[in-house]
């Protein structure tokens, strides 16, 4: 894959091919630390990956938003199938729904977080007491 070919005069002229890829940083395992806004260089082949930092916490809220609405989408899907819907009752369907289906998703965000605090404490030990 090697990018945009324009003719310039007498010269071709290849413009490289960027990817932009949404990533948490939390580390890099002791080497460079990655830059938001920072490109990548790949060889010639394989586009260039362009370096776009996304908060921790809002990498969390994603997750949980998706667990959620799958949750939510299979619990009305079972219930329904279970006891049929009668006319009007959406709205009491969707709320019974949207409890049971917040478990999952909190005990989701819930390791999500703990492996964000256990990376912190690995990358920060003094911090935390643990020499």
């Amino acid at each position: 894959m090697t990018g945009e070919k324009t003719v310039v005069g007498d010269e071709l002229q290849i413009t490289p091919i960027t990817v932009t890829i949404p990533t948490p940083l939390m580390g890099t395992g002791g080497g460079v630390p990655l830059q938001n806004g920072q490109v990548l260089r790949t060889p010639d082949s394989q586009p260039n990956i362009k370096v776009r930092a996304v908060s921790l916490g809002m990498t969390v809220l994603v997750r949980f938003a998706n667990a959620y609405l799958g949750s939510l989408t299979t619990a009305m899907t079972i219930e329904v199938t279970a006891h049929g819907m009668a006319a009007g009752a959406f709205w009491k369907l969707l709320v019974t729904s949207g409890s049971f289906a917040l478990a999952g998703p909190a005990l989701l965000a819930l390791k999500d977080v703990t492996t964000l605090l256990t990376a912190w404490e690995k990358d920060h030990p003094l911090l935390t007491g643990n020499v």
